[in-house]
């Protein structure tokens, strides 16, 4: 059962997807990519049922388990409004033909059928959203219902899917309730603004179907480039031919081949898949080997080398010690492709030492994010979208994709040099992160270190009365024995003066149900060194947690080294400090649910 809460307050994670399709309105196997490509251990079951009949029989909850329904259908226009069309009327059972006497359902014969128990549906077909349709489907026991309004068949298909991507990418990733991930994915533009949300009445012996409007939620932030651009002629260009040449990383990437070819060939595109098995052919493929298309795209990730510089990961392994890593330098020395785009897909690879790498040897324009899950294929999609579709330059369509972790490098981009010292000077007392979105400091809850699943945490009002906003951690011991909070700061970090101990804020919630205490451990990173302390309690409510840099209990490690040694806390070993990260100790353990992280302090008295 799923509980839409319209006043906005978050929901649980979403488990489970029902489609049923009868004459799809998108490709059943890409609509199911689209789904399951948010999360990995989403469940999603597809059901396509072969005649009038079984659609039926799947409409009263056979073989229907799951809190959301996926009704992937065509509609079509009748006398009495825009009904479902369901195929062929002369093939259709003779004991229902004269429910259906045209072969399409309108939202009076439909109302006589379904039986819900109190799922969301979300409806694809053209010309659906409407009230009588939403009525039938609320009457029916529905808690929720998504449509459109749009009624071109052909124009709102691609758009469609830029909508269920961005919408379970919102509930799946980021946790985001019904209402607050329809906000989100309606405001990307106009043919999206067209779905229209439907809950049911309260306070009535009858359902019927109310539709929620005013949406409260901001637009999405158009990427901004980075620093020091100042001209894009290179990158406003338009592709010559709607050919793209697709390198993978087997064993290593963020998404399957079939999902990310579906993602781009749904645009009319040819995809030339070239594998690269193994770092050598990688270097090929960047030498110009094999590459005919005017566009390359990259399916890997990245991760930082032995000096903390980006780097692709060109060869598989679940021990990161033993990943091949390809660096600025050695992309330098190989990189060959004049005039074309260079797009790279993983989380890191939008960094500017390896941006600057790739556009050396005529590159036309580079294009990378700090983001590889969901909200990235979102960009992906429509991003290629605007490149085939609508004919745009390589700068409109990163503009119109709206993705605020994606950045475009035109051919001739450099760092700008720095200034000064390394990092920044920071004198204690003083708030290092209080993530209120005030500061250039990149954070994120990473969900599963493999990126094989993850769950990322968000910036959140602060709970029990705490002002302004905290960041909220999620997490499940049975599927993750180690969630963490992770805080990169900007620039070359910080350099610290009259520091003695750090404090910080951590919030339980009393409705936590917990078989003993959470504890956690806290780590801080500098340019050489790291250190932890480990095994720190939390109560229920609010917890300050001081740690002096003469506490006992310190261990410390080199940067590219494995084993934690006993160790005092060598402050000026560290700077400058570039990372924070506290993770959360779960082995053993089953709960679920969220803890919250504010104020950060650098104490001048540990």
């Amino acid at each position: 059962m799923v509980k839409l809460n319209v006043d906005g307050d978050w929901s649980p994670r979403l488990r489970a997807v029902d489609i049923v399709e009868r004459w799809a309105s998108i490709r059943p196997k890409l609509l199911r990519n689209v789904i399951e490509g948010q999360l990995v251990d989403l469940k999603v079951t597809q059901l396509c049922p072969g005649s009038w009949t079984e659609f039926v029989r799947c409409l009263r909850g056979r073989g229907l388990t799951a809190p959301f329904l996926v009704l992937n259908v065509k509609g079509e226009r009748t006398g009495e409004g825009w009904g479902m069309h369901l195929g062929n009327p002369k093939i259709l059972d003779p004991r229902h033909r004269s429910l259906v006497r045209t072969g399409v359902m309108a939202a009076r014969e439909f109302g006589r059928i379904p039986r819900f128990r109190g799922q969301v549906v979300l409806c694809l077909g053209a010309g659906l959203g409407s009230a009588p349709m939403a009525n039938a489907f609320i009457k029916a026991g529905a808690s929720a219902f998504i449509g459109t309004t749009g009624t071109d068949p052909g124009r709102i298909a691609p758009v469609t899917l830029l909508f269920v991507m961005r919408l379970f990418e919102e509930m799946g990733t980021d946790g985001a309730t019904v209402r607050e991930a329809w906000e989100r994915a309606r405001a990307q533009d106009k043919e999206s603004a067209k779905f229209r949300l439907y809950v049911a009445s309260r306070g009535s012996r009858v359902r019927r179907a109310v539709m929620v409007s005013n949406p409260r939620s901001i637009p999405p932030v158009p990427g901004t480039p980075p620093d020091g651009l100042r001209r894009m002629a290179s990158a406003n260009w338009r592709l010559p031919a709607l050919e793209v040449d697709l390198l993978t990383i087997p064993s290593f990437r963020i998404a399957t081949d079939l999902f990310v070819r579906d993602m781009v060939e749904q645009w009319g595109m040819k995809v030339n898949h070239l594998p690269c098995r193994s770092p050598r052919e990688l270097r090929d493929r960047l030498g110009g080997k094999g590459i005919t298309a005017p566009i390359v795209l990259l399916e890997s990730h990245g991760s930082s080398d032995k000096v903390g510089q980006a780097a692709i990961v060109a060869g598989a392994s679940e021990d990161k010690s033993k990943r091949y890593l390809m660096g600025p330098g050695e992309v330098r020395r190989y990189m060959n492709l004049p005039g074309r785009v260079f797009v790279a897909g993983g989380c890191g690879l939008g960094a500017p030492e390896l941006a600057e790498a790739f556009l050396r040897r005529g590159l036309r324009a580079y294009l990378g994010s700090s983001d590889g899950g969901g909200l990235w294929h979102t960009f992906l999609l429509s991003f290629f979208y605007e490149l085939a579709v609508n004919r745009a330059t390589v700068t409109q369509a990163w503009a119109r994709a709206k993705a605020p972790n994606a950045a475009l490098y035109p051919r001739g981009w450099k760092r700008p040099k720095p200034v000064g010292p390394e990092g920044i000077v920071v004198r204690a007392p003083a708030l290092i992160e209080g993530f209120e979105g005030n500061t250039d400091n990149r954070y994120e809850g990473d969900w599963d270190t493999l990126f094989y699943e993850y769950l990322l945490g968000k910036e959140v009002p602060a709970p029990g009365g705490h002002p302004g906003l905290a960041y909220r951690l999620n997490f499940d011991f049975r599927k993750k024995k180690s969630p963490h909070i992770w805080i990169d700061f900007s620039g070359g970090g910080q350099h610290w003066i009259g520091a003695r101990g750090f404090s910080l804020e951590v919030f339980v919630p009393h409705a936590l149900r917990l078989s003993e205490s959470l504890t956690f451990d806290f780590h801080v990173g500098g340019k050489r060194r790291e250190y932890q302390m480990r095994g720190l309690a939390l109560r229920r409510g609010w917890n300050t947690i001081r740690l002096a840099f003469d506490a006992p209990g310190w261990r410390g490690r080199e940067r590219d080294c494995k084993k934690w040694r006993p160790e005092r806390f060598d402050v000026e070993a560290l700077q400058p400090v570039r990372t924070f990260w506290f993770v959360l100790a779960g082995r053993g353990r089953h709960e679920e649910g969220a803890v919250f992280f504010d104020n950060l302090r650098l104490e001048k008295n540990g």
